[in-house]
């Protein structure tokens, strides 16, 4: 496996991948109609907007032409996390959950960040996907008080929880 950074030549294979990873996640959450609808094209487009942002970073991980996992990071999207960093998406292929992917692209945005003058890091994760909140836990980060709805339709919603974690 190797980690590097994404291209907007990625784009396409990490819209696959985000879907891919959200229908076996969340299939309990979302209805299913909302999940067989996600649309790879619509989605490309997305991540060829935050693929040539200055304000996003993201790492893959492959194994060859296998795109395994991708981390996207940068300066908090938050009005009271001024002087931070977030990960925004931390998405590993579904089979090959629990195999250590995960976790080198933690290590990876959490080095950027020290890279930086950032002393904390946060990421907004579903209240209910206890498996990503207890990986975050392992790592370190801890529930900050922050709750918010991600507003996926105007019927469609996902609680979530933000972490937080010290650096310096």
């Amino acid at each position: 496996m190797i980690i590097r950074a994404a291209a907007l030549r990625d784009a396409a294979n990490v819209a696959r991948l985000h879907i891919e990873s959200w229908r076996s996640a969340y299939r309990a959450e979302l209805p299913e109609s909302f999940l067989a609808n996600q649309d790879v094209a619509q989605r490309t487009g997305i991540w060829e907007q935050r693929l040539t942002s200055s304000e996003m970073h993201v790492s893959l991980a492959e194994n060859g032409d296998e795109l395994l996992g991708f981390c996207a990071y940068g300066w908090s999207r938050d009005d009271d996390a001024q002087g931070v960093w977030e990960i925004k998406n931390l998405h590993v292929a579904p089979e090959l959950r629990g195999g250590g992917i995960g976790s080198a692209l933690f290590e990876t945005a959490v080095q950027a960040v020290t890279d930086t003058d950032a002393s904390e890091l946060t990421l907004w994760v579903v209240d209910s996907n206890r498996p990503a909140r207890q990986f975050y836990e392992r790592k370190g980060m801890r529930p900050d008080g922050a709750r918010k709805k991600h507003i996926l339709t105007d019927t469609i919603y996902l609680e979530e929880v933000r972490y937080r974690m010290q650096l310096r």
